[in-house]
């Protein structure tokens, strides 16, 4: 009996969670030039500002999974940002885009190998 009141008092003193902050999301999949896809490649999204507005946001970089997929989570906020892909033998790869609130983006990112 003594057990079942601990885990009653136990659920009433849990806190109320937070909502969850509103999100946009970027996600796809990183490409050789031959159609296979790229584990490990580089990713990063940086904020691209108009000229002369200060924004405050810190850079998010990440790798590609085994399969050469990704997925980023930015804040849903009107922004401009740049995707910069990169991997080792490959050119760099850049788009700019932007995010007007909670939506989701999907990029098909093709990296072309380095000429020697």
């Amino acid at each position: 009996m003594a057990v079942a009141v601990a885990s009653a008092v136990g659920f009433a003193a849990e806190k109320p969670r937070k909502a969850a902050a509103p999100t946009a999301l970027i996600a796809g999949t990183v490409f050789r030039d031959s159609g296979f896809s790229l584990p490990g490649a580089g990713l990063t999204v940086d904020a691209d500002p108009e000229p002369g507005v200060k924004v405050k946001f810190k850079r998010v970089s990440m790798v590609s999974d085994s399969r050469g997929e990704f997925a980023i989570r930015l804040p849903a906020v009107p922004m401009r940002y740049v995707l910069t892909v990169s991997a080792a033998g490959f050119e760099t790869w850049k788009k700019q885009f932007s995010i007007q609130g909670e939506e989701r983006l999907d990029f098909s990112v093709v990296l072309t190998p380095r000429a020697k």
